[in-house]
């Protein structure tokens, strides 16, 4: 025995909610206490999944702008790989035409 599992408390929240329909569904003077006791039912689980939503879009986000920064990292040094190749090869050739080889 210990802590329940996420998908156990999500269940325990539906099957509470659903004795609690149940046992208050004839009582049309209820009404207002249903309103009050709906917006009690939200558990701890649910403020801890919100938060847990929270900062898994905040990590998300930087980790997509970190992603962004790599990537134009990585642009530029196929840029300078392609000068560089551009370069020898421009080399090779000024070589070659001065009689002298590789």
């Amino acid at each position: 025995m210990g802590n329940i599992t996420f998908q156990d408390a999500q269940k325990l929240k539906r099957y509470t909610h659903k004795l609690y329909e149940h046992i208050y569904a004839h009582y049309k003077e209820m009404e207002e206490l249903n309103e009050m006791t709906d917006e009690s039912l939200m558990l701890d689980i649910d403020i801890i999944e919100k938060k847990h939503e929270t900062e898994l879009d905040e990590i998300k986000e930087k980790f997509t702008e970190k992603l962004a920064e790599k990537e134009n990292e990585l642009i530029e040094k196929q840029n300078d790989l392609e000068k560089a190749e551009s370069e020898i090869a421009r080399l090779k050739k000024l070589l070659e035409n001065a009689g002298i080889s590789s």
